[in-house]
């Protein structure tokens, strides 16, 4: 599966290992493209995402290790 999306990024590098959130701007879209399965070819859709005032924006986490 490729997940695809426009907008803004910033590039982070950590300079200590520890465990930092990855957020979300107040509105995501993104396209998620699926290949193969089993008839061979594709499946696409559209994918958007608004969080609601007050709600945490925390995606996921990544761990830092040495």
């Amino acid at each position: 599966m490729t997940l695809r999306g426009t907008g803004r990024a910033a590039a982070f590098t950590p300079e200590q290992t520890g465990t930092f959130a990855v957020k979300v701007a107040k509105r995501l879209t993104a396209t998620a493209t699926a290949r193969g399965g089993l008839a061979g070819g594709g499946v696409s859709t559209d994918l958007t995402c608004a969080v609601r005032r007050g709600e945490s924006r925390t995606l996921a986490s990544v761990q830092v290790v040495s």
